[in-house]
This record gives structure tokens, C-alpha cells and sequence, in this order.
């Protein structure tokens, strides 16, 4: 044959070449047409090399027959002959894909998409837990630490769903015929990256363009969505629960509490009180940690249209007493609010510094002639006190011994006291005992160590008279005798002989309890004792007094409650307007109703990236759903996943291959160790050809260089 035959020949399979079709699909080579078959005879005609060029660029299966086969070098288990020929290679028959073969694979793509269970059991449990607070080691710790790490496993498994899913597709599509174009576009969207960067290489855009793209802006949404589906809030949480606090009006009789077992405790607290510091004595606790009653005559302050008086505009306030009122049944760690209603004693006091001979003789011990009181209705003959361990103390006079709960005129009592060295000044003080009513709204924040009363008003309505008091022995906010009809001399003339006795004398100096009238802050200091008590005023005195009394009548209620040992009423009195306390000596207490507002760390599931996380989730299920019935609905080998694949068919590179039904993963596994190489086939040439092959003895395969052209 000539060499215009030859050109001839060469052209017309070059024709071939560009004339490939544009739809793909994998066929038997037996049963083409038999123009494909003629390659074969031409093979002499045209020059092996531009069969072999043909051979590439057609990229079709074709049977070939080497009419001069020669002995392959390689090892014993190939039938090729030398690559730089047509080669035939003998294969083992097998029938096409069952769905049994298939099913394995399918099990496995399927489980892979089975992992987004995780997710919604994830959505379920933040839908249970919503509103639950978060407690370390709780299931809603665990949902908040478990939803950190959901911007990373879920593109993770997004990725392995759906990658597999285009591969099925492709393979699926590739059985019926698809396009070149389609099927690249679809092979390089297996993952979000490459999704996107395929459209700027391929620059192949159709109807699958915007869906694919779609399905991949799922990855970070899904992704985002486990994240964001649950967080921490503080929530503010309200209830409603049960504060007791001391009555002041509701004890067993002062006689109870001033036997010798309890006189010990009530000096000691009242003790205590008068040297604990300035801060708790102006703060809003006691050294106790009790809920300090700020005193309403000495705000100076005006109320609001509805009585209440801010207390939160002072810094510090004269408070009613240098104890406050123990109460029990504050929330722990939570903030609450409960009003309070109380009473306490207050003294209205004409105070006098006179210069003389001191008017008591120096005989007198412990009782003395009550003076007479112009305009009083009681005869100058009741007890009066002093300390009895000195003759040179101070001497408190009660005027008005027989007073009862609803006399009209107020209870006065009388107090004296000399200044040092020169015993010639006298303190005389003339004070009207009333009692203020209050209502004190009380706030804690974050526990009972953090109460305070931010407002006071008086009580709109008060049980009894004001020239009534605890010493009349009305008891239980109710103005009537006292205890087995009892009549209040008796508590007074008690509590007075004790309070002027709570404190030590000192020879030759003011008593703390006369040195708290100069310096409230520091009542056992011995200070200048030649200045009068009374050289402070009438308000002052009047208030320093009121406390003074209204501490000890404190101390002597209660005074293991006060010292932190309050407890709950018993339950027989609980439900009752009288509860008593179950402690000795017994006290009374009041309930009031708190509203509490607990700041808890609560869970909370938010609906929207809920229903994104579930959509998706569902989603990758179908996706694995999907990917598992069309790897069963696969006939044919995979060609698609492995390098190997790309191999099939090549004259330079031809693997050992039992069958075309062969997998393309059973080809690579078997020929994990056999070397290839992209490089140029024809090295002798003038110009270069550029393939895939098997370098060897009888493959020579040079390495690409730039100064060379290649066809």
C-alpha cells in the first residue's frame, strides 16, 4: 500500500477521531457495529502509531488482534504482548451486577446516612430539655458541649452522603447514556469545594447547575444549624414560698427568759451588739447576718404620694436597733422580695443638764421613791432601778409602773446619770414610751446574707393604740391583756431591772450603755467621761435610747434565734395566726409570702435552627436512601471512583483484568504494586505523545519536557 493510502487511512481515522459522540454509556465491544471491528485490518495499512493515536482519542472499547504477536516480558500471569503493540488479553466471563453482588455496598452507604439519626435525636432532646437549667453533669451540659462540635461533623457526613449520592447518580446515568459534560459537572460536585470551583474550570452550566449548588449550601447551613440549635439564657424564674421572722409582740412571759439558764445568752448578745462595728450597726444586717428595721423617725428624707420611704437613697440609716430581725425561709442563691411587719419601741425625750449635788443618796441601792410627775394620774410610789453592783451608776425611774394597754397618756420613765470626776453634773432625761407600727418591703439578692429593707412606710393599720407597748403585754398584734391575763407591770418592772444590769459597772466611768449616748461606734471604749450624756440633745438621745431598749427586748425574746439558731414553727402551729417556734426559750414568729426570683442558667431550643437541622438531616437520610438503591439498581463495574478504572482499555497501561464486569476497586487492590507514569510513549519520535503507561523493558516512557512538542 502507498503512501497516499497510508495519509489517506490516517485521515480517515483522524475523522473518526473528532467525530466521538457526546453521550457516554458502558456496552459490550462484542456486539458493536462492525466498523468498529475494522480498525483491526487497517492496522497494517495505516502504521501502528496512528492506530494507536486512533485508539486514544476514540476512547472505546475494541478487541484487537496482533497479526505478529510477540513473547511479553513481564511476568508469567500476562497474556499481553509488548505495549508498543496491539494486544490481546484473555478474560474470565461473568454475567452482569445482580443486586445481590451490590448489596453490600448499598448496606454501607445507607449506614454511613444512618449517622444523621445522631441529629435528630440531638433536635429531640433539645426540644425536652428546653427551659431546663443547665447543671454540670446534666443531659442539657451535655447538649450545650455537644453542639460545639457540630460545625465540624456535620459537613463532615454531609460530604460522605452526598459525595457517594453523585457517584451513584453518575454510575447510574452512565448505564443509560449521559453527556460528557453532565457527567464531569456531576463527578466534580462530590464535594462543597470542588462544587463551586468546577463551574469556573468546566464552565458547563445547566438545569443541574443551581440544584447541585443548593444541595451543597445545605453543608454549612446544617452545620451552623447543630450549633446554633441550642443555647444558654438566664432565665428569670418566679415562685412563691413561706419567710418566717421574729413576732415581737408574741413570746411566753419575760419571766421565762429571765431565769438564770438564759441570762447569760441574752447579756452576751446584747453584748455582742453593742460592740460589733459601725457598719453592721448602720448596714442593712446585723453581725448575725439578722434583717436590720431602719428607723422611720430618723429618715430625713421625705415619702412618696403613697407613704413609702426609699431607704435606698442611704447609704447608711439610724436604725431601730443594733439587731435586726432573724427570719428563715429566703431562697438560697435566688433573689426574693416579702414585706415585713413589726413594731418597736420609740421615746420622745426632754432631756435636762443640770449642775448640782447629785439627787439620790448615796445609800440608795437597788430601790428607790418614784418622784412625783406633775399631771400624772399614778402616786409617787413604785420601784424604781439602777445597778446594783454601784452606787455611783446610773438610775432609770419608771413614772408610770401601773400602766396598761389602753391607758391614754404614753408610758414615761425616767433616766439619770452622772458625770466624772467631780460627780456635779447630772443627767436627767424624761422620756414618753410609744410604739411605731411599720410595714418594711425587703428584698435578698442571691440568698438570706444578702436582705435588706429598701422601703418603709407606717402600717396603714395599726392594731393598737401607739401609747400601747410590748410592755403592757400585748401580744400577737392583738391589744388585750397578756399571757393568763397578766398585766404588764410585771413585764416591766423585769425588763427594766435587767437592762440596767445587762452591762458591767465601772468605777469611776460612764457604763458602755451610757457611753453608746457619746460614741455609738465605740460604746466599751473609755472616753471622756466629765462630758454629760445629755450634752447631745433631745433627737439624738431620744433615738440612741430607743435603740438601746429595743435591742435588749430583742435579746430577751429571743435571744438563740438572734444569735443565728432561728428555726421553723412548729407544725401543729404552722397554719395558725399564733405559730410558735420550736426552740426554748419559745418565741413567735410571723409568716409573710416571698416572691422569688431565681436566676437560673436554663437551655434554650431554638424552633427555627431546629426545623433547619431536622429538614437537613431528613435529607441526608433520603440521600443515603437513594444512594443505596440505585448501587443496587447498578448492572455494570464501577469506572467512576479509582484511577484503575481510567486504565481500562489502555494499550499503554493494561492491568491484569479478570473481566470487563470487574469492579475498579478490585483491579487497583490486585494491582496495588504494579508502577505507572504520565509521560511521553514515543521519546524517539520527532514529536512526543503524552499517555498513562506501565514503564519497562518494552514500554520506554520519558519524562515531559518543555523543549519538546507533543501531539
Amino acid at each position: 500500500m502507498d503512501i497516499a493510502n497510508t495519509q489517506h487511512g490516517s485521515r480517515q481515522i483522524e475523522d473518526k477521531a473528532y467525530q466521538a459522540p457526546t453521550t457516554l454509556e458502558i456496552v459490550d465491544p462484542v456486539t458493536t457495529d462492525a466498523s468498529q471491528s475494522a480498525l483491526g485490518t487497517e492496522e497494517t495499512a495505516v502504521g501502528r502509531k496512528h492506530v494507536l493515536a486512533a485508539f486514544h482519542e476514540l476512547s472505546e472499547p475494541q478487541l484487537f488482534v496482533d497479526p505478529e504477536p510477540k513473547q511479553s516480558q513481564h511476568s508469567s500471569d500476562w497474556t499481553e504482548s509488548s505495549s508498543l503493540q496491539p494486544k490481546t488479553t484473555t478474560c474470565n466471563i461473568q454475567p452482569a451486577h445482580r443486586w445481590t453482588d451490590n448489596l453490600e455496598s448499598a448496606i454501607l452507604s445507607f449506614a454511613v446516612a444512618l449517622l444523621a439519626v445522631y441529629f435528630l435525636v440531638f433536635a429531640g432532646l433539645a426540644v425536652k430539655n428546653d427551659g431546663i437549667e443547665i447543671e454540670e453533669g446534666s443531659q442539657t451540659e451535655w447538649l450545650l458541649q455537644a453542639a460545639g462540635y457540630g460545625p465540624s461533623v456535620f459537613p463532615i457526613l454531609f460530604a460522605a452522603v452526598f459525595g457517594q449520592l453523585m457517584t451513584a447518580i453518575a454510575s447510574w446515568k452512565l448505564e443509560k447514556s449521559i453527556t460528557i459534560g453532565l457527567l464531569e459537572q456531576i463527578l466534580a460536585s462530590r464535594s462543597l469545594g470542588s462544587a463551586f470551583f468546577s463551574l469556573l474550570s468546566l464552565r458547563i452550566f445547566s438545569l443541574w447547575t443551581p440544584v447541585i449548588l443548593l444541595i451543597w449550601g445545605l453543608s454549612p447551613l446544617g452545620g451552623q444549624s447543630a450549633l446554633r440549635v441550642v443555647s444558654s439564657e438566664i432565665d428569670n424564674a418566679e415562685s412563691m414560698s413561706d419567710v418566717y421572722y421574729l413576732n415581737v409582740h408574741n413570746g411566753t412571759s419575760l419571766l421565762d427568759s429571765f431565769r438564770d439558764r438564759h441570762k447569760r445568752a441574752i447579756n452576751t448578745v446584747f453584748a455582742a451588739a453593742l460592740a460589733s462595728t459601725n457598719s453592721s450597726k448602720r448596714g442593712p444586717q446585723d453581725v448575725f447576718g439578722n434583717i436590720h428595721i431602719p428607723m422611720l423617725e430618723a429618715q430625713a428624707h421625705e415619702a412618696g404620694a403613697d407613704g413609702w420611704l426609699d431607704m435606698t437613697l442611704n447609704a447608711a440609716s439610724t436604725n431601730v436597733a443594733l439587731l435586726g430581725l432573724p427570719h428563715i425561709g429566703a431562697a438560697a442563691q435566688a433573689n426574693s422580695s416579702f414585706m415585713l411587719e413589726t413594731s418597736y419601741f420609740m421615746l420622745d425625750c426632754d432631756v435636762h443638764v443640770v449642775d448640782g449635788e447629785f439627787p439620790l443618796r448615796l445609800n440608795e441601792s437597788k430601790v428607790y421613791q418614784a418622784q412625783h410627775l406633775p399631771g400624772s394620774r399614778y402616786a409617787p410610789s413604785q420601784a424604781l432601778y439602777n445597778n446594783p453592783d454601784s452606787i455611783y451608776g446610773s438610775v432609770l425611774r419608771d413614772l408610770t409602773a401601773e400602766h396598761e394597754w389602753n391607758d391614754t397618756l404614753p408610758r414615761r420613765i425616767g433616766f439619770q446619770s452622772r458625770s466624772y470626776p467631780a460627780l456635779s453634773t447630772d443627767t436627767r432625761a424624761w422620756c414618753n414610751i410609744t410604739t411605731t407600727y411599720i410595714e418594711a418591703r425587703t428584698v435578698c439578692d442571691a440568698g438570706p446574707r444578702g436582705c435588706m429593707v429598701v422601703a418603709i412606710r407606717e402600717l396603714p393599720k395599726q392594731p393598737c393604740p401607739p401609747t400601747a407597748t410590748a410592755l403592757d403585754e400585748i401580744n400577737k398584734f392583738k391589744c388585750r391583756d397578756g399571757i393568763y391575763g397578766i398585766k404588764g407591770k410585771y413585764t416591766a418592772a423585769t425588763f427594766f431591772a435587767q437592762f440596767m444590769n445587762a452591762m458591767p459597772s465601772r468605777y469611776g466611768e460612764y457604763t458602755p450603755v451610757e457611753q453608746y449616748f457619746l460614741t455609738p461606734e465605740l460604746p466599751f471604749v473609755v472616753g471622756n467621761n466629765s462630758i454629760p450624756i445629755g450634752s447631745i440633745g433631745n433627737t439624738l438621745f431620744a433615738q440612741r435610747f430607743s435603740q438601746l431598749l429595743n435591742t435588749y427586748w430583742l435579746s430577751t425574746l429571743a435571744p438563740y434565734a438572734i444569735a443565728g439558731n432561728f428555726t421553723y414553727p412548729l407544725e401543729d402551729t404552722k397554719q395558725s395566726s399564733e405559730p410558735i417556734a420550736d426552740a426554748t426559750p419559745a418565741y413567735g414568729v410571723r409568716a409573710t409570702e416571698a416572691t422569688v426570683r431565681e436566676q437560673r442558667t436554663v437551655l434554650r431550643c431554638h424552633k427555627l435552627w431546629l426545623a433547619v437541622l431536622v429538614v437537613v438531616s431528613v435529607l441526608l437520610i433520603g440521600a443515603g436512601l437513594t444512594t443505596a438503591v440505585l448501587s443496587i439498581l447498578r448492572t455494570g463495574p464501577l469506572v467512576l471512583d479509582d484511577f484503575a478504572s481510567s486504565l481500562r482499555n489502555n494499550p499503554y497501561a493494561l492491568l491484569q483484568q479478570k473481566s470487563s464486569m470487574e469492579d475498579g476497586t478490585d483491579v487497583a487492590r490486585r494491582s496495588r504494586h504494579v508502577k505507572v507514569q504520565l509521560g511521553d510513549v514515543q521519546p524517539e519520535e520527532e514529536v512526543g505523545y503524552i499517555a498513562v503507561a506501565r514503564p519497562g523493558p518494552d514500554q520506554i516512557v520519558a519524562r515531559i519536557r518543555r523543549s519538546r512538542v507533543y501531539a
